[in-house]
């Protein structure tokens, strides 16, 4: 025989009471990074080397990998509070997500 210990707080019964009162519909958390980072082309060497170094200087980041149009791409960025959006592509532009300015950036 095992010793056990368990507990029982009707986990089903609180979300149901919880949804009966709006708090789940009303109740949201937005994550936050500080940049996503964009590939326009197949090659993602150049984007995996920015990550590299914006992580390095602790900025929340990550890239987006899927397929999708750029205003797809773009919409994500926006839904998931991103500061920040790098495209990168034959040029490299940092869009402001707050502000809405563009500015292009060398590669190195």
């Amino acid at each position: 025989m095992l010793p056990g210990v368990g507990i029982s707080i009707g986990i089903t019964r609180l979300f149901f009471i919880l949804k009966e009162i709006g708090f789940l519909e009303n109740y949201y958390t937005k994550e936050s990074l500080d940049y996503l980072i964009i590939p326009l082309t197949e090659d993602t060497k150049v984007s995996l080397d920015i990550l590299k170094r914006i992580q390095n200087k602790g900025y929340k980041s990550a890239i987006y990998f899927e397929e999708g149009t750029l205003k797809k791409k773009m919409s994500y960025a926006d839904k998931i509070g991103a500061k920040k959006v790098i495209l990168v592509g034959e040029k490299i532009e940092v869009k402001d997500m707050v502000r809405g300015i563009y500015e292009t950036l060398d590669i190195e």
